[in-house]
């Protein structure tokens, strides 16, 4: 998830991207990557206010098993 904020509060509806990373067993960090674009809405000499927020979005399954398994 991205989303574009000023002073804590979204200023544009937040956006949801894919991006499937997956583990070799036993591993327990891995990387990957994507290209974003990501428009401002406003003036640009109000671009420098702005945050980007991202965030992982987890399936109710995939939060049980996180919870499951618990803090490594």
């Amino acid at each position: 998830m991205v989303a574009v904020a000023q002073d804590g509060n979204p200023v544009a509806p937040p956006s949801l991207f894919n991006l499937r990373i997956e583990f070799a067993p036993n591993v327990s960090r891995a990387t990957g990557t994507d290209e974003v674009t990501i428009r401002l809405p406003g003036e640009p000499s109000q671009a420098a206010r702005r945050q980007v927020w991202l965030a992982f979005q987890l399936t109710p399954e995939e939060l049980a098993l996180n919870r499951a398994r618990g803090p490594r």
